[in-house]
């Protein structure tokens, strides 16, 4: 253990910014929000949705459900290769460079070029599916009005619609920086969680207000871009009131901030005694 522990530590502070993987006192909150609030923003997805309704049966989802943990297990081993690439020396100013070089001075040749195949699919495949999702919801809710059977003709602008998110995500590849990239996709995040309670909580029960929902996502969206600007774009921001401060992910506080402007606009709205607006989908429109 020694053997390996004192290179990996001697490598760390080389660095320009030496750290350790232990988080600050501080930082419990701002990491535990934002594993929380990550996690709820991944059920708005559209690509996450299109795989779901693109499996065989519920069976299959009941399996990569169970299936899930041991992935996120796998995960974490693969982020260890970074501390391997820190304990052999390997340095690169291109940080995503850190793993192909670590293959390619340990392994043989043909072993690196399965490696490297594997690391092009596991990022096309993702991206694949998130390009379909997103034409699916531009088309389908706003392009033209949602059908059941869709015509030849929406079918292909999903198509077009497809290979432009592919070459602007290619775009954005090659003329934005890393760490913007990063940002973005806390950004998308905080954005997309503000969907939850119309979309998720809606599920369970029909207690709040169209109406309210709406106010609601709208303040959830404001908070969470001016809360972005305000912080230089970073994930997380310290609120402070009444001379405490706490430091937490945006989403996390715009998330709450959009769930009580719908629970106290639903509340409002039944004191006042407003009709609420009639639900037309029936159980045949989710079967």
């Amino acid at each position: 253990m020694t053997v390996v522990e004192e290179p990996v530590r001697a490598g760390r502070v080389a660095r320009p910014k030496p750290s350790g993987i232990l988080l600050p006192h501080g930082a419990y909150f701002a990491y535990a929000s934002m594993i929380l609030g990550s996690s709820l923003a991944q059920c708005t997805y559209p690509h996450l949705i299109t795989g779901a309704l693109a499996s065989k049966s519920r069976g299959v989802i009941r399996r990569n459900m169970a299936l899930l943990p041991i992935y996120t297990l796998l995960l974490g081993l693969l982020a260890l290769l970074g501390y391997c690439a820190l304990a052999a020396g390997i340095a690169s100013k291109d940080s995503s460079l850190i793993v192909p070089l670590l293959f390619a001075r340990y392994f043989p040749g043909w072993f690196a070029g399965v490696a490297y195949a594997a690391i092009v699919i596991g990022a096309i495949v993702p991206a694949a599916v998130m390009a379909i999702g997103g034409s699916n919801v531009f088309v389908s809710n706003v392009a033209g009005e949602f059908h059941r059977e869709r015509t030849p003709a929406a079918t292909r602008l999903t198509k077009n619609v497809t290979l432009a998110i592919c070459a602007l995500a290619l775009l954005f590849i090659l003329f934005v920086p890393v760490p913007f990239a990063i940002d973005f996709q806390l950004l998308g995040g905080a954005i997309m969680i503000q969907v939850f309670p119309a979309f998720a909580v809606g599920l369970f029960t029909r207690w709040f207000d169209p109406r309210a929902l709406l106010a609601g996502w709208g303040a959830g969206i404001a908070a969470a871009l001016a809360m972005a600007v305000e912080s230089g774009f970073s994930s997380n921001i310290t609120l402070h009131a009444g001379g405490a401060s706490l430091t937490g992910f945006i989403a996390f506080f715009a998330f709450f901030l959009n769930l009580g402007v719908a629970t106290i606009g639903t509340a409002a709205l039944r004191a006042g005694g407003s009709s609420i607006p009639t639900d037309h989908t029936s159980l045949g429109d989710y079967a």
